[in-house]
């Protein structure tokens, strides 16, 4: 294997030699690393598919530009951007089509990163995340996603 490093500051370059890997699968294996790049998708005010929910259609694409993770606001908003006054648990809004949640939770990402909006008290705080995450867990056992909740 040969890698050419360009020096930073002569901007030359040399062969760079590195030892035959001990895993002959060397190439393969590197090329088909799931490696973890992300983006997020949190307040987007432009669309191209106004028939679409902006939060879905970024997550689109997204995964077409090969992000396997992605961030985005766990709100009630709906595809015009307004906010849903009516009061709803997490997974109220995660099942709502309005808010196309669940749609971007089904999609292929191996792992998403969810801004969430707090009750007041600490133990409605405790009871929708349980809540949560069990439905997560029910919903998505077996498929290897990770969520991460803040």
């Amino acid at each position: 294997y040969s890698f050419t490093f360009m020096e930073f500051a002569s901007c030359s370059s040399q062969p760079l030699q590195l030892p035959e890997p001990v895993n002959p699968d060397y190439e393969r294996l590197a090329r088909n690393y799931n490696k973890i790049v992300g983006t997020h998708q949190i307040g987007a005010r432009y669309q191209f598919e106004p028939d679409e929910h902006y939060l879905y259609e970024g997550a689109k694409r997204m995964l077409a530009a090969g992000f396997t993770s992605i961030t985005f606001s766990f709100v009630p908003e709906k595809a015009d951007h307004s906010m849903s006054q009516e009061p709803m648990t997490p997974v109220e809004m995660a099942t709502n089509p309005a808010f196309s949640i669940q749609a971007v939770l089904d999609l292929p990402f191996t792992t998403f990163f969810m801004w969430m909006r707090y009750p007041d008290t600490v133990a409605e705080v405790q009871r929708q995340m349980s809540e949560l995450t069990e439905y997560l867990m029910q919903r998505y056992q077996g498929t290897g996603k990770t969520f991460m909740l803040g």
